[in-house]
């Protein structure tokens, strides 16, 4: 990134740092480290030990005695999304900022994001993260979460959002943003609590209603891959739940009576992002009703999210006419979307197979 004058050092605006716990003690001080030891050191970090059943409550308790810019809460297991608000309860800094405590960041990161939102007065500055493998194999190519063509300008988040999801640079991971937190507030936006996917309506809502927001290429975050870990749990049926929960938040915002047309289209689009990811569930447990006789996770999937998708398919001017047709019935919405992923599935094969010749 092209280097920007560093703000006044005896005037520097707090920053909250959001970190929920839960059972991650051989990451945690990594996590924390990478923190306390930032470049910019005016920060209220927040650390949610959320009912951890292993050491990981005890090394935050440590770090607090060390550091008097660590608080500590300690309560019952309510998931992620429950942590991550409640952290943003007490936060009092100007700009509040996400991270998971198997992850973390270059020492530079706060300094550099908070000198790119104080010079521009930025709502929201969006940043890019490097993944990486811990104890497990695999591919990960298709999550680079890299962003390449609208960096270092100035635009609102609904123009920000189009060009974004044209070019597959839009991620809902809520990490991978700083935040003005007047702004958060005023939307009174919220995490989901008790669901995978907690973060699919703040994220996109976050950006959605910023006025001024700016995307950066620089891998600040360090994004782990690990055996174990809610990313890389196979859980089909909680995860379309989640999805469901997340179109329910996406469709109230859909009466806003400030939205126009082109607006509620990019709404409806990401609305229609999550339907699309309940039916890849579908897929996938279809395989898992095969090889289980006594599975019936499709079915689970189809009862708990068809009410949800038809509640999408009936508001006027939301999905194009055709997607308002063909997915409100849950199976040929399902057959029209495998339709479209085997024949991208073989156009994938067929450029990987022609480049190596």
């Amino acid at each position: 990134m092209s280097s920007i004058k560093d703000i006044t050092m005896n005037n520097l605006p707090l920053v909250s740092v959001i970190i929920p716990v839960y059972n991650v003690e051989s990451y945690l001080k990594e996590c924390i480290e990478s923190v306390i030891c930032q470049t910019f050191s005016n920060l209220q970090i927040v650390l949610v030990d959320d009912g951890s059943t292993d050491n990981s409550g005890a090394i935050c308790d440590e770090y607090a005695l060390k550091d008097t810019r660590i608080s500590v809460i300690h309560k019952e297991n309510q998931g992620l999304g429950a942590a991550r608000n409640t952290g943003m309860q007490i936060a009092t800094g100007k700009y509040i900022i996400f991270l998971d405590s198997d992850d973390y960041w270059d020492v530079n990161t706060i300094e550099q994001l908070v000198n790119v939102a104080e010079k521009d007065k930025l709502e929201v500055v969006v940043f890019s993260a490097e993944p990486f493998l811990d104890g497990m194999t695999g591919d990960y190519s298709g999550r680079s979460y890299t962003h390449s063509v609208q960096n270092n300008v100035v635009k609102n988040g609904r123009d920000s959002l189009s060009v974004a999801i044209n070019n597959s640079e839009y991620y809902e991971q809520a990490c991978l943003r700083l935040y003005l937190l007047d702004y958060i507030r005023n939307y009174k936006l919220k995490f989901e609590e008790g669901v995978l996917h907690e973060d699919i309506s703040f994220s996109f809502l976050a950006y959605f209603y910023a006025e001024r927001l700016m995307c950066l290429g620089d891998r600040f975050y360090h994004r782990r891959y690990r055996p174990g870990s809610i990313m890389t749990s196979g859980k089909l049926v909680q995860s379309s739940h989640g999805y469901k929960i997340a179109i329910e938040a996406l469709l109230d915002q859909s009466d806003d009576k400030s939205l126009n047309n082109r607006d509620k289209a990019l709404l409806f689009r990401h609305i229609r992002s999550c339907i699309c990811s309940i039916y890849k569930n579908f897929r996938a447990t279809k395989k898992n009703d095969i090889s289980h006789a006594k599975c019936n996770e499709s079915r689970m999937i189809i009862r708990e999210t068809n009410s949800t998708i038809r509640k999408a398919c009936r508001v006027k001017h939301g999905l194009p006419f055709f997607y308002r047709i063909v997915f409100y019935n849950f199976h040929i919405g399902y057959l029209f979307w495998l339709t479209r992923e085997v024949i991208n599935e073989t156009k994938a094969r067929l450029t990987h197979r022609n480049s190596a010749e």
